[in-house]
């Protein structure tokens, strides 16, 4: 299988007791430079009110990229924010900013596109959304085939969904999935690859902060973040 690259260098290299010669060495891009941006996804024609949407090609003032960790580092690279986790427990999750305020009563669309470079199988990383000091909300999938949906506060993880497994995922390492929740009529749809995996009657949350989220040990990169609203603003809504 491809080996994903932690650095940007690249040379000859000799092993052992041996003399080597090399003739020459070559780098060339496959593709020109600007063709990256065709790798996202458009957004979704279903959104009338756009608030929010980065393809991580710089930070902004969410603040995307996190402090070093011994456990965690992140990036912007290529166009991905990338999450590499270290630690085989616990998870890690950047969200907005507390001043970028969204209605989670009203109908709209979270989306983003993830890839699984390498690491755990079996364990969670996706959308993070609701986000408060009291509750954290997660839309996970696993590079084995599997989704999940739950929540966390004081207490611990509470599950909403177990693990169940779904076709709609593109599996092992280096596999992309797109990832969305669409709010509507009462109904949370939970989406991967625009298939319809599930579906919960609406909750009452009481945060609004979204981003994306790692557990266990994996390397995964996230290439865009989309929240918008679905419906246009209603002059009796408080």
């Amino acid at each position: 299988p491809a080996l994903q690259p932690f650095g940007n260098h690249f040379g000859p290299v000799v092993m052992e007791q041996q003399t080597a010669a090399f003739d020459y060495i070559k780098l060339a891009y496959l593709a020109p430079a600007n063709q990256v941006a065709s790798n996202i996804p458009p957004v979704s024609a279903q959104i009338i009110e756009p608030v929010y949407h980065t393809d991580f090609s710089a930070d902004d003032a969410n603040q995307w990229v996190l402090p070093p960790t011994d456990s965690l580092t992140t990036t912007l690279t290529d166009g991905y924010f990338k999450m590499v986790r270290l630690a085989k427990t616990g998870y890690n999750l950047s969200v907005t900013a507390a001043n970028l305020k969204v209605d989670m009563h009203r109908d709209y669309l979270i989306e983003t596109q993830a890839v699984h470079y390498s690491g755990a199988q079996n364990f969670g990383y996706g959308l993070s959304f609701a986000c408060d000091e009291q509750h954290i909300y997660h839309f996970w999938i696993g590079a084995s085939g599997y989704y999940y949906i739950g929540s966390v506060d004081k207490t611990g993880f509470n599950t909403i969904l177990t693990w169940t497994p779904s076709d709609a995922i593109n599996k092992g390492d280096l596999s992309k999935n797109k990832l969305g929740i669409l709010h509507k009529n009462g109904q949370l749809n939970f989406y991967i690859n625009d298939q319809l995996v599930t579906s919960h009657p609406e909750i009452e949350f009481t945060g609004y902060r979204f981003g994306v989220s790692v557990s266990a040990n994996q390397n995964i990169g996230f290439n865009y973040l989309t929240f918008g609203y679905l419906d246009k603003p209603s002059a009796t809504r408080v």
